[in-house]
């Protein structure tokens, strides 16, 4: 019997991958005495603590909580446009206020990690995969190149992990009936609605996989089914967006210009396949690596040779693993997205008609990011699942 029919089984293997990547991070990050004096990486974390202090501030009835004075002071500022990250910054004032800003900055980077390991093992095991499969998927999910380059300052777009725990609560609302599925419901319009109070990039990331689930899901379900499942994923994509709509309209109202240049953000088709250089494996291509324009930060896309075989694998031809088709069509419209309007070949642009040209057309708020290579990170869901059905045909051979 699969541990997707036992909850407490689900549970406790969830709960002992958590762990193992909980300690895994620990190493990576090379946690020491530091912990509690300084941050993981630099840059941008700066600007993070400062989010985490000005929360503090809000909470004890300093500041509003989404305008500053020490903003373009003295007038001071809105902080609706700003990457506030709620989601993130609010937990980590209640850790600073007994912590220490660098405690609370670092352990909320650390549970990003458990977080995006532990909600991708889950949804790859109630998608069909072995334990040992969806724990080396969990893997690839949590410590995937983008991810580490992100560590080095962007705690904003590490909250990736809401993501899965989304999807998991679709097919929990779309399969499930009576208390579980209203569990469901509440779950995947919570993680929406977690990513979107996170990153806006998140947010379109999380709407096209949620978008991508339902339409699959609504069209094979069965026909006395169907009407339900369509009622339960409408339920939930519409919670969510009523918890979001405030903050989102409030950004829409003060957004009059851009920010980053998408025309020279996007991520270059050649960084899909060469590693960046936050990777040990770059070593074995300097030449090529340094041809890459971008920051760490900004361009460590590459997506890796072996996760790409296990997705041809298992999502390629008859004999496919049908239940990954919804990841692979969300992960191939981001990696689209990710290219920008301009297709970058190592650092040579060329004009070239793609989708985010569209997108940006139908949707001008999307201008207030522009760093359209952040949207590769979705890439890596379709990727670790294909990781995980892969092992699981090979161990079971």
């Amino acid at each position: 019997m699969p541990a997707t029919s036992k909850p407490h089984r689900l549970a406790v293997e969830t709960m002992a991958v958590c762990g193992a990547t909980l300690l895994l991070t620990l190493l990576v990050l090379r946690a020491g005495a530091w912990w509690n004096r300084g941050v993981v990486g630099g840059g941008d974390a700066w600007q993070m603590l400062w989010n985490i202090d000005h929360v503090q501030r809000a909470l004890r009835g300093e500041e509003p909580f989404y305008f500053s004075a020490r903003v373009w002071a003295p007038e001071g500022a809105s902080l609706h446009a700003h990457s506030l990250s709620p989601a993130n910054t609010l937990p980590a004032a209640f850790l600073a206020s007994r912590f220490g800003l660098f405690t609370a900055y670092n352990t909320t980077l650390l549970f990003s990690f458990v977080l995006a390991a532990g909600a991708s093992y889950r949804l790859a095991r109630r998608l069909g995969a072995s334990a040992t499969g969806a724990a080396l998927g969990a893997l690839v999910f949590a410590f995937a190149p983008q991810r580490m380059a992100r560590a080095l300052g962007h705690l904003n777009l590490l909250a990736i992990g809401w993501l899965p725990l989304a999807l998991e609560g679709l097919l929990l609302a779309s399969r499930e009936a009576g208390r579980r599925r209203m569990a469901g419901v509440a779950l995947c319009a919570f993680s929406l609605a977690a990513l979107a109070y996170s990153e806006w990039y998140l947010a379109i990331m999380g709407a096209l996989a949620a978008g991508s689930f339902a339409a699959f899901e609504v069209v094979r379900a069965p026909r006395e089914k169907r009407l339900r499942a369509a009622v339960a994923l409408a339920a939930s994509g519409l919670f969510a967006l009523a918890a979001v709509a405030p903050a989102a309209l409030a950004v829409a109202r003060e957004t009059v210009g851009g920010g980053h240049d998408p025309r020279s953000s996007g991520a270059s088709v050649t960084s899909f396949f060469i590693p960046s250089r936050v990777q040990l494996s770059s070593r074995l291509t300097p030449g090529l690596t340094a041809r890459e324009r971008l920051t760490p930060e900004e361009g460590s896309n590459y997506l890796g040779f072996v996760p790409l075989a296990a997705l041809l694998a298992v999502a390629v031809g008859r004999r496919r693993e049908r239940e990954l088709d919804f990841a692979v069509a969300a992960g191939a419209a981001s990696l689209a997205l990710s290219l920008g309007p301009v297709l970058w070949v190592f650092s040579t642009p060329h004009e070239a008609p793609l989708p985010y040209a569209l997108l940006e057309k139908a949707m001008p708020v999307v201008r207030l990011g522009g760093a359209t290579s952040r949207f590769q990170a979705l890439a890596f869901l379709p990727l670790a699942l294909g990781v995980a059905f892969a092992a699981t045909r090979l161990l079971a051979a």
